[in-house]
């Protein structure tokens, strides 16, 4: 009869009697309530056992008072009381129950109820995923039977409850599902459900039988998988890590659940090891000995047990096989890595030799070793034939280096190699033989002077009679017979070096270069006067069928000077006809070689005379060639003249481009360049349009700030580059460059020839293949000389190309989602960094592109740019010596390698394909040669190579560029393998 909220006093022995809550309580005062849901609460003193205590603080941190949301599936009240509970229902904290629920009076149809802390929160709840309350989804992942007999089937429609309320920190990846004959709502992992109904990769079904064909493995859980075992195909995979499109869940029997399978490692068949190994089979280490990360090391001869076959997917897996080496776990190797016989070092070597390497010295592998004639080193095992590119025998450790070095037989020896003739090392001689041409570009030309290098190394027995020598302009040492050579220079050579410079002078008619109409200014530029033979080349044959003429020189004004300054010699008016500037080169550097003064001053004269009559004709086809020319042959003096003419006469109209686009980067760059120069007209019209770029006034003089001390090509001056990292953990704008840069990794870190992210070459022959490249700094580079010859080498393609020209190659780095970096306003960005360059213009086929690379050259190439010397030296160069790019971040991952931290750098740079040279050759290697004459002016037309391996071996297309400032490298990214 007593009223809600009375005091009352229970006087009984504790024993005998039981609160609502079902607790027993001593012969205290309590609080009692009509309605039994609320909790009991003591007048005083502490609480009985198992009820709520006397503080206003409940389960989760909440209060009485509180007021929260309900963020659980919607269910009717299990208190027995009316209503029901609806996702985001809003109520007031009352209580606690004893079992430590918190009591909640909601405000709509809910009434008061007792919900767990996890389904409450003081804001309005929302669903993860974007998905909304009632929204039908389809369940993708395996089968699973629930403990009270529900049991939740692949593709099942569902509709959306809610949101996961489990409390274990893991709810915001998590939704609450209602299906179908179940008894309560279910949490489904977000990456398990999708609002379209689930498809299996690879065209399996629910129910199909396979083999696993990896290696034996037992999973933490004590579920195992053996080769060959049988099983059961459940769903699609739903790890949700964005690899889930190339897997498979499947039941295999004895185990707990399914197992997540990528789709290389089942197969319809009972699986064969390759190479006719079967499981158990004991095999031997038959490469040199190589160093795991984690400290181990892999001895050459080693014995291992056969436990697996290769299961990356890369359609190179019959190559391979897994095998387990004692105490060194397991590793996955290529069939021609392991031996079923104790392997044998060729020579009589053993394991351990020393050995004295008596070859030129030259680069071995990509991260940076190299072979010092006269080295000694350590026998290390067999050399790896698919490293070797020249008939390799045995690997050699030599000290300083970082891996074993193939080397044949020849070019090693127990004894300090001796060099044939009595000729010592960097000791200066002449080639006496005829000109040749080497299909890599380098030639012997008849007089040069070139520098001892080591003994010859070719194996043949006739090494006693050859030494290797390095000529002026080439990559390798050439193997001269001793009768090729001599310490002084040749009889008749100021003969002949005036009948080659006759017939370089002679050079060709303007209609005969072979340009596309539609050209800008058409080049004067010959091709090379030595043929690919043995022979001395077509201008020396012609030139000793007629008596050597004496060169008549005339006076010729100077750069920039009035015409008829005294003082420089000018070769004759040749009309129609313009000189070879390729031989003139080679005729200067020979000339000078020997000392014969006339000679060189009439090549010399003629040579930068073409400059004088680019720079008026404002020729820049003329100018950038003859500038190639002249780095060609290491000619200095005339690299810097044609380089300042070519930049006068482009700068103008890198201006007028610059203008438009408003690319305030390159105004900076070309007024400082002119003032430099003394250009001053360039110099104040790039200052007056600085004036006119808008943007924000902040962006736009913090830039100036950094850069109106910084001098191109001054002694002293600070340093042209000026770079801004971006770190992961930064916020705004560094958040904003890494998530696209991020994007643009995702977007291309694959292949498109048939095998998506297991593709890989023979530059990648054992490297496992990451799962994803994580971002983790970017690095944004300003460097305004690297920008500069690259905005003029772009200008000088643009008035190369010809009319009609192919641009539709679909470069993938800019197409699909992803735009490339700095082609977006500040406002589209929502505040992302502005790009003070210009976007890229695809009417040039200008693109972005990746180079991999090592961290050390990274920062070589970010402060001097790209340097020609290093074309093609990281694994070969299949279309020429070149600098290679890939639209596939995954074949650039191939070359690079990573920093102190485990980073690795990535560069993505601006490259200026312009008119590009197609080549789906299966075997290119001889091709090489001519496809990099290609793309010199005057020979082929063509400004790049595309190399299509994607057709023809289903790997990467490659992108060739011959000029170093045909590219510029934007930024470096910088991160982690996943």
């Amino acid at each position: 009869s007593s009223s809600k909220g009375a005091r009352v006093f229970i006087l009984c022995r504790p024993w005998l009697w039981r609160c609502p809550v079902g607790r027993l309580v001593g012969g205290r005062p309590i609080a009692l309530y009509a309605d039994s849901s609320r909790a009991c609460r003591p007048l005083g003193g502490p609480a009985p056992m198992g009820c709520a205590s006397s503080s206003t603080t409940v389960t989760g941190g909440f209060a009485i008072g509180d007021h929260v949301h309900y963020g659980g599936a919607g269910q009717p009240q299990k208190s027995g009381a009316a209503g029901k509970l609806s996702f985001a229902d809003e109520g007031e904290v009352v209580g606690q129950t004893c079992g430590g629920k918190v009591v909640v009076n909601f405000q709509a149809g809910g009434g008061r109820a007792s919900v767990r802390a996890p389904e409450l929160s003081r804001k309005v709840p929302t669903i993860p995923g974007g998905f909304a309350l009632g929204e039908r989804v389809f369940y993708g992942g395996p089968a699973r039977k629930y403990p009270n007999g529900d049991q939740l089937l692949f593709s099942a429609l569902g509709q959306v409850a809610g949101r996961s309320c489990v409390g274990d920190g893991m709810d915001s990846e998590r939704l609450a599902v209602t299906f179908p004959q179940h008894r309560d709502a279910k949490a489904v992992r977000l990456a398990l459900i999708s609002r379209q109904p689930p498809v299996i990769p690879g065209g399996y079904t629910v129910g199909d039988r396979v083999f696993w064909c990896g290696m034996n493995w037992t999973f933490p859980n004590g579920d195992r998988l053996k080769f060959g075992a049988e099983g059961e195909v459940a769903g699609r995979s739903c790890v949700g890590d964005g690899m889930d499109d190339e897997r498979v869940a499947v039941n295999f029997p004895g185990n707990k659940g399914a197992v997540a399978m990528r789709l290389p490692e089942i197969s319809h068949e009972l699986p064969v090891i390759p190479g006719g190994y079967a499981i158990g089979d004991r095999v031997f280490y038959a490469y040199p000995n190589w160093r795991a990360p984690d400290g181990h090391v892999l001895l050459f001869g080693v014995q291992g047990k056969v436990i697996g076959r290769s299961c990356i997917g890369d359609g190179k897996d019959d190559e391979r096989v897994w095998v387990l080496f004692p105490g060194l776990g397991y590793g996955c190797i290529c069939l021609e890595q392991i031996a079923r016989d104790i392997p044998v070092i060729p020579g009589g070597y053993a394991l351990g030799d020393k050995v004295y390497y008596g070859g030129p010295s030259r680069p071995a592998g990509i991260n940076g070793d190299c072979l010092t004639y006269g080295a000694l080193g350590e026998v290390a095992g067999r050399a790896t034939s698919s490293r070797s590119t020249n008939r390799a025998d045995i690997a050699v450790v030599f000290p300083g280096n970082e891996d074993a070095a193939d080397v044949r037989l020849a070019e090693v020896s127990m004894e300090s190699p001796v060099i044939p003739g009595g000729y010592q090392l960097g000791e200066k001689i002449f080639y006496t033989g005829q000109d040749w041409s080497y299909t890599n570009g380098d030639r012997l030309t008849f007089g040069a002077r070139g520098e001892i290098a080591g003994r010859s190394c070719q194996g043949d027995d006739r090494d006693e009679e050859r030494v290797a020598v390095l000529l002026p302009g080439n990559r390798a040492a050439a193997q001269l017979r001793l009768t090729e050579m001599s310490r002084a220079p040749p009889p008749r050579l100021a003969e002949r070096l005036g009948q080659r410079l006759e017939a370089a002078l002679e050079g060709r008619f303007w209609e005969d270069e072979g340009l596309a109409a539609g050209a800008g200014a058409p080049s004067s530029i010959g091709s090379v006067g030595a043929g690919a033979g043995g022979s001395s080349g077509g201008l020396a044959v012609a030139a000793a069928e007629r008596p050597p003429q004496r060169v008549d020189l005339e006076v010729v004004a100077p750069l920039g000077a009035p015409e008829g300054t005294p003082g420089v010699p000018r070769a004759p008016d040749r009309k129609r006809r313009v000189p070879d500037i390729s031989e003139l080169a080679v005729c200067y550097q020979t000339a000078v070689g020997a000392g014969i003064v006339h000679i060189a001053e009439a090549a010399q004269t003629a040579s930068f005379e073409q400059v004088v009559k680019g720079h008026a004709a404002k020729d820049m086809a003329l100018l950038s060639e003859v500038r190639r020319a002249a780095e060609d042959a290491e000619w200095q003096e005339l690299r810097k003249c044609s380089s300042d003419a070519l930049e006068e006469v482009a700068l103008p109209e890198v201006l007028e481009v610059a203008r438009k686009s408003g690319d305030l980067f390159a105004l900076i760059a070309i007024e400082q360049r002119a003032r430099i120069k003394g250009w001053m007209h360039i110099a104040e019209r790039a200052s007056a349009a600085m004036g006119q770029v808008k943007g924000p006034e902040a962006e736009l003089l913090d830039v100036r700030h950094k850069l109106q001390k910084v001098s191109l090509g001054m002694p002293g001056s600070p340093c042209s580059l000026f770079q801004k990292a971006f770190e992961k953990a930064d916020h705004s704008v560094a958040a904003r460059l890494i998530e696209e840069m991020q994007a643009l990794l995702d977007e291309t870190y694959t292949g498109w020839g048939g095998f998506g992210k297991r593709t890989r070459t023979r530059d990648r022959p054992n490297e496992r293949v990451a799962e994803r490249l994580e971002v983790e700094r970017v690095v944004q580079l300003r460097n305004l000389e690297s920008y500069l010859h690259y905005l003029v080498r772009r200008q000088v393609v643009a008035a190369e190309l010809p009319e009609g020209f192919r641009r539709d190659w679909n470069v993938r780095t800019n197409s699909g989602e992803v735009s490339p970096i700095g082609a977006r306003s500040p406002e589209a960005e929502g505040g992302f960094s502005k790009s003070f360059l210009s976007s890229i213009d695809p009417e040039l086929n200008e693109h972005y592109l990746w180079h991999g690379t090592g961290p050390t050259e990274a920062q070589g190439i970010a402060s001097k740019g790209f340097d020609m010397d290093q074309a093609g030296s990281s694994r070969g160069a299949l279309f020429g010596r070149g600098l290679y790019f890939a639209e596939s971040c995954l074949k650039a991952d191939e070359y690079v390698r990573p920093d102190d931290k485990g980073l690795y750098p990535l560069i993505l740079c601006r490259v200026t394909l312009g008119n590009v040279n197609y080549c789906d050759a299966e075997d290119p290697w001889e091709l090489r040669e001519s496809l990099r004459v290609s793309c010199r002016a005057g020979a082929g037309g063509h400004h790049s190579v595309l190399g299509d391996r994607e057709k023809v071996r289903q790997t990467f297309r490659e992108f060739v560029v011959f000029d170093g400032h045909q590219a510029y490298p934007e930024y470096v990214v910088w991160y982690s393998r996943r």
